[in-house]
């Protein structure tokens, strides 16, 4: 966090440089293809930790909430559309991933995180 602002700067540097060498790097088809393919995993992972909060005891809050159905549904519809991106697109959201877990493996080693 930036001291003065409060605000993930690093981070916010971090994703326009990604989106920078995403954009420069090949046609609109393949930046569209890893886009998709990162927030279809995004989705995924929203609808599994719906699901691990649904299974938690405890008393339940007097707001919407949709059927447990709803986000199985969800990640199982993002995983049968994660086949259907471009295979490069598959190389680099995974070379993406492996980044971003690594800076947080180090940044958590640090204990800055």
């Amino acid at each position: 966090m930036h001291p003065k602002r409060r605000t993930p700067h690093l981070a916010i540097l971090t994703i326009l440089v990604v989106a920078l060498a995403l954009a420069l790097s090949g046609t609109l088809t393949y930046l569209a293809g890893t886009t998709s393919l990162l927030l279809l995993l995004v989705f995924f992972t929203l609808n599994l930790s719906l699901i691990a909060i649904k299974r938690r005891d405890g008393e339940p809050v007097r707001t919407f909430c949709a059927p447990r159905v709803v986000p199985v549904v969800g990640a199982l519809t993002c995983l049968g559309l994660m086949p259907f991106v471009p295979r490069g697109s598959l190389l680099t959201a995974g070379i993406i991933l492996l980044l971003g877990s690594g800076i947080v493996a180090l940044r958590t080693r640090r204990g800055t995180a």
